[in-house]
């Protein structure tokens, strides 16, 4: 559901609304409808969680700001090499170096 309100080139509420009135017109089952009508709410509510946390993360400091996402850290971890990352998201130091090195010997390697 959290994924439908990121999307912003397809969704706006208004679309949910069209949607359903125009499945009243071709007298789809009224379960079908209200189940569309509870997944319009849930993202809607799912919008405003997330411009709220965008607002947090605007306003928190840097070290709480995953530096690759740009999001608000849930679980911050601090690793041995001093860099933060969010452990939900999944990081390891191990992964992000073994990243950062492979973008660098590559670019290197075009120069």
């Amino acid at each position: 559901i959290a994924a439908i309100p990121r999307d912003g080139r397809s969704y706006t509420p208004t679309l949910f609304k069209e949607t359903t009135a125009k499945l009243r017109k071709l007298y789809v089952p009224d379960d079908v409808i209200h189940h569309l009508m509870e997944i319009s709410e849930l993202a809607e509510k799912a919008k405003t969680s997330q411009e709220d946390d965008e607002l947090l993360a605007d306003r928190a400091p840097s070290k709480y700001v995953d530096p690759i996402l740009g999001t608000l850290m849930t679980e911050p971890v601090l690793l041995p090499s001093s860099k933060r990352y969010c452990r939900s998201v999944g990081y390891s130091e191990t992964s992000a170096e073994r990243s950062y090195r492979s973008v660098q010997s590559t670019a290197a390697t075009n120069e």
